[in-house]
Order: structure tokens, then sequence, then C-alpha cells
């Protein structure tokens, strides 16, 4: 594993397990969790429950998957974004030409408004699909023997999936290495 993903790997493991520590030694009896860590390390002991399928290392990654999304998937949707119309001057005219339609007379911006915006929704989903948030630093730890399709799994190991590998697959895209926003519509 790359070292700084390493080093990311332990001051996270530092932070969210001071945290469980802190719940654990606390347990307060409030009906509502205070916060992300609070409501996974419920799920972990539910009802008294040791070896639940909740492990303190999915409790780390589910709090940095939702830290992670929350921010720095819109930046890096922005930034695909403008990387791709920028390549591709035909879309960027498209476009042009549905903000204009719609926009050039002082109509109103709101939801009715933005539902009528189908190309550039279409470049939106497609940014998504090629420059996805394929995020690959989320491991699961498999909590019990078990078997994935035909592959057997031990307890302990450490399960990674690349979401963004489906978006690349002929069997789901026609040309799938090539950007096109009329797939969507």
């Amino acid at each position: 594993m790359n070292c700084r993903i390493q080093k990311f790997w332990k001051f996270s493991d530092e932070i969210i397990n001071n945290r469980l520590k802190e719940l654990r030694e606390t347990k307060t009896q409030s009906d509502k969790p205070k916060d992300i860590v609070d409501a996974l390390f419920r799920a972990q002991h539910i009802e008294g429950k040791e070896g639940s399928l909740v492990t303190s290392r999915n409790i780390i990654s589910e709090f940095l998957l939702f830290y992670i999304a929350a921010t720095g998937t819109t930046p890096s949707h922005i930034y695909g974004l403008l990387l791709y119309v920028s390549r591709h001057p035909q879309v960027k005219q498209k476009m042009q030409d549905e903000i204009d339609r719609l926009f050039s007379a002082g109509q109103p911006i709101n939801a009715e408004s933005l539902r009528q915006m189908t190309y550039t929704s279409a470049v939106m989903h497609e940014t998504n699909r090629i420059y996805g948030p394929g995020i690959s630093l989320f491991t699961r730890e498999v909590a019990i023997d078990t078997k994935l399709g035909k592959v057997p799994l031990k307890a302990g190991t450490l399960l990674n999936h690349e979401f963004i590998t489906n978006n690349y697959n002929p069997e789901f895209y026609i040309n799938p290495k090539e950007f096109r926003p009329e797939r969507w519509l």
C-alpha cells in the first residue's frame, strides 16, 4: 500500500479509535446518536452483541467515505466537467445553445427550468460516468468466513471495489472510453 495512504489510515485510525474509546467509556443513553461515528458504534453494539458485522475498521471506512464524499466530490466533478467540455467544443456549444434558449429572455432559474436542461444534465451524467468519484481508498473487512460468488473469503480479508471500472465496461456502455453525453438522452 502506498506510504501516504498508510499514513492517512494510521491518522484516521487514531482519530476514530479515540472517539470509539470515548463512546465505550461514556455509553450515553440518549435516543439520538451525536455523530456518524456514534451511529456506527451503536450499530456495532446493538443489544450488546459482540462480534458484530460492523467492525472498527468498517466504522473508519464509513466515516472516511462520508467525509471525502462531502468534501471532495463536488470540486472533482466540476473539474471533470470543465475538462471534458473544454476538450469537446461541440459539447460546449450545445450546452451554450441550451442555456441561451432557456434563459436568454430573462426567465427565472428554478426547478422547472433546470429540468428542461436535458443536454446539460446529460453532460453532467457523462462526466460523472467517466470522471466519477471512483475512490478506491475504502476497504471493507470480511467479518466472517464467507464466499463472494465462488471465491472463498476468510474473516479479516480486506476487500476493495473500484466503482469506476463498471463505468468503462463495454457490457454496460458502447464505446465506454468515449465522452458522449448523448448516451444519456
